[in-house]
């Protein structure tokens, strides 16, 4: 797309260009190319990089996690995300779940690392709902460790492009519950072009309510006379 000033114009000026639909996703856009021209159309001056655009994330709707387990710290929890698209997504697109991290205050050192997959060679993902435009049942899933803690359903479980307003239900198997009864927030589940530019995303919640069980426990007493003055070990 061409657009031209033809009046004479001032050492600045604004350019406006009226109905023009926004990029698919937050991924930058190639450059734009801005050129000046004499009378005889010979370039005067121009710069072609650096004017980059970037569009803002849109809204999945009604987007939710639900637990297996609400017992804290469980290593046997499974999780279904559920959400509807708000704009379309191209079939190699992606789903991205990013997890924050447990400690906020250790990003960047090894106490960040503590990840909330179990296994995090062996991703077990399902995808339950998004037919005819997603492939049903498992699919490839990756999780990153680490600084990023995102896990990635793999480009290709989307059969099609995905319309706007397609509900998308999916689990993942065996997802430690937080470690306290402190709700975890902004977990944040995406759709995405296959850049990573993200078309659509939402905040979500996991909060486990129960507190763990101990297992094994014991108090001894140095002395087990009644009324004397003891030690107990707990």
């Amino acid at each position: 797309m061409t657009a031209t000033v033809s009046e004479r114009v001032s050492s600045f000026f604004t350019l406006v260009i009226p109905g023009v639909t926004n990029p698919n996703s937050t991924s930058l856009t190639s450059s734009f190319q801005l050129f000046t021209l004499d009378a005889n159309q010979a370039v005067l001056d121009q710069q072609t990089n650096s004017i980059f655009l970037q569009a803002t994330a849109g809204s999945l709707l009604q987007a939710s996690l639900a637990s297996t387990s609400q017992y804290v710290g469980d290593t046997s929890n499974n999780i279904t995300v559920t959400f509807t698209t708000s704009n379309p997504v191209d079939a190699n697109g992606t789903i991205k779940l990013a997890f924050p991290y447990w400690n906020p205050q250790a990003a960047g050192t090894i106490y960040s690392l503590y990840s909330y997959m179990v296994n995090t060679s062996q991703v077990v993902c399902t995808v339950t709902g998004g037919a005819p435009f997603l492939v049903q049942g498992r699919v490839p899933c990756t999780f990153k460790a680490g600084s990023t803690q995102t896990l990635t359903i793999s480009q290709g479980v989307f059969t099609d492009l995905v319309p706007a307003g397609t509900k998308i239900i999916f689990q993942v198997a065996r997802v430690k519950n937080p470690i306290s009864q402190t709700p975890v927030t902004n977990i944040k589940v995406s759709t995405t072009d296959a850049l990573g530019g993200i078309v659509d995303s939402a905040a979500l919640r996991m909060h486990a309510t129960m507190p763990g069980n101990i297992t094994v426990s014991s108090v001894n007493l140095t002395t087990t006379l009644v009324q004397q003055l003891t030690q107990y070990r707990l």
